[in-house]
């Protein structure tokens, strides 16, 4: 149902409730970003000190081709740059997708890495080492790992729904319903993105949980939390509807674990019917 390539894209066929979970294959194309969304992405990224220009002496070259599996965040420490200022450069906006065979160009490294290199081809050419300044080791406390909750079903009931792999093997679900009907939090989080930055997926929204992990709601009609907003589990968060390329009204939900997609069928089981 998707012009361009993606693997974010649900095939859209209805399945009843009494029938049992079927799986449709997915193309790999991703939804293309809209020029609200790169206009965003600039304003997010405009800071001085994240100024880039291209250049080619990134591990990766002048260009990194999107391979399967890939994330931004990954392919970032991958090529040794700052995710922001890959972000910027290529004009994507939160939350950050990317599509298989993507051209990505690097930026360049920031001053403060040039200072590093320049630092060290003096020490070696002079055999001098620069002084270094003392500084006190303070220990952070570690972060205590959040145990992951169960998801909660985000739509009534007794809606219909149906499984889509897509061609890693990866599921979504989309639900079908009547426009109006409430769509609710799978689990408590922050809200990381509310908009409708990608084209295909209408208003859509992302939420950060405690564990690491990410939903993404897509297609909604209306949207009732902002970004930065706190949410509970089983909070009505927006409104079912059809916008982006749905031709009726549904739900597509999506699970990623630290940017990654995952199978949402790990955290999110089917209601008893």
């Amino acid at each position: 149902m998707v012009k361009c390539l993606t693997t974010l894209m649900a095939i859209l066929v209805l399945a009843s409730c009494s029938s049992p979970t079927k799986y449709t294959p997915r193309s790999s194309a991703l939804p293309v970003v809209s020029s609200t969304s790169n206009a965003k992405a600039e304003k997010l990224y405009s800071d001085p000190s994240l100024s880039v220009s291209h250049v080619d002496n990134s591990p990766c070259g002048a260009v990194y081709r999107v391979k399967s599996g890939d994330s931004l965040s990954e392919i970032a420490y991958h090529c040794q740059v700052s995710m922001k200022q890959l972000a910027a450069f290529n004009k994507i906006s939160p939350p950050y997708v990317i599509y298989k065979n993507q051209r990505l160009q690097m930026p360049e490294q920031t001053m403060q890495t040039k200072q590093k290199k320049q630092v060290t081809v003096v020490q070696k050419e002079t055999g001098i080492a620069p002084q270094k300044e003392i500084k006190k080791e303070i220990k952070k406390p570690q972060k205590q790992p959040v145990k992951h909750q169960p998801w909660q079903w985000p739509a009534h009931e007794s809606l219909p729904y149906r499984f889509i792999r897509d061609e890693a093997g990866l599921s979504v679900i989309d639900i079908y319903g009547i426009a109006g009907q409430d769509v609710y939090a799978v689990a408590s989080g922050s809200v990381v993105y509310a908009g409708e930055g990608i084209v295909d997926f209408g208003k859509m929204l992302v939420i950060k949980h405690d564990d690491e992990y990410m939903s993404v709601y897509a297609h909604n009609s209306a949207l009732l939390v902002k970004e930065g907003d706190r949410v509970q589990a089983g909070q009505n968060i927006a409104v079912l509807g059809a916008t982006g390329s749905a031709s009726q009204p549904k739900l597509y939900l999506e699970a990623r674990f630290k940017g990654r997609k995952i199978d949402i069928k790990k955290v999110l089981t089917p209601p008893s019917q």
